[in-house]
């Protein structure tokens, strides 16, 4: 049986300021591609303050609580934890992505 991995996205930046849209870009497009060259089985969902649009290639959550902390995190990653907990989904494994990082190919056949 393949491993099931929940992938859980997460930003506060705008895509429409031209430096985050950029960033935005460039990590969720890594991503996508890390996804697709996966021998696994990945599920990514994603958590912004404002919707991205045809920028994000993936489910996407708005939140209505901006806070930029750690306490905004957290509560963008526990809103998507509950809801996957709420669709009667079950993963191996969650894995947490920022904003502003690159994911390889084959990143999550490393776990």
């Amino acid at each position: 049986m393949r491993r099931r991995i929940l992938g859980l996205w997460y930003s506060h930046f705008n895509q429409h300021r031209a430096s985050d849209e950029h960033l935005l870009r460039l990590s969720l497009d890594s991503l996508k591609r890390a996804v697709q060259s996966a021998e696994c089985d990945v599920e990514i969902r994603t958590c912004v303050w404002s919707t991205l649009g045809a920028l994000n290639p993936f489910p996407e959550n708005v939140t209505g609580i901006h806070h930029s902390s750690h306490v905004g995190i957290t509560l963008q990653i526990l809103r998507l934890l509950y809801e996957q907990r709420d669709a009667g989904k079950e993963f191996d494994l969650v894995t947490f992505h920022e904003h502003d990082v690159l994911y390889p190919e084959g990143y999550f056949d490393r776990f």
